[in-house]
């Protein structure tokens, strides 16, 4: 349940500033090129964070991809809170909803992060893979799995 909460946040995230962001660029910045251009590397950087906390519901033992999710998330929720700030209405819907469901993904991320995704290998140490996932040793004499 708390797989599918995280990649629907994720693909929120993506659409949110994909679609909606660059919508929002193009309209208010459609006649100044260097706002506009300006406006849509932040739909770019919040697309690439989708993608990003995406893969890492699809990686959760991955700690490093977890990091660094939950850190460009966070920098992105800064940005949401400065925007608000700016514009003078912190209580805007579309900051709200940044601000929601980065702080979701925050929370989902550090999940990941600190090793607490719920999933425990029960495997007794000799039938773990030793050098990468899905692994088997071999012994010398033969072929006769370890």
């Amino acid at each position: 349940m708390i797989k599918h909460i995280d990649r629907t946040l994720a693909v929120l995230l993506f659409l949110g500033a994909v679609v909606g962001h660059t919508y929002g660029s193009f309209k208010f910045y459609g006649h100044d090129p260097l706002m506009l251009f300006w406006s849509l590397h932040a739909s770019v950087l919040g697309g690439l964070l989708g993608i990003l906390n995406f893969l890492r519901t699809l990686r959760q033992q991955d700690r490093a991809l977890a990091c660094i999710t939950v850190a460009g998330t966070a920098i992105w929720t800064v940005s949401a809170v400065r925007f608000g700030v700016l514009i003078g209405n912190s209580t805007d819907q579309r900051i709200v909803m940044f601000i929601a469901i980065s702080l979701g993904l925050i929370a989902l991320g550090l999940r990941s992060a600190l090793g607490k995704t719920g999933e425990v290998d029960l495997r007794v140490p000799s039938q773990r893979a030793t050098t990468f996932e899905g692994a088997r040793r071999v012994s010398i004499v033969g072929k006769i799995p370890i």
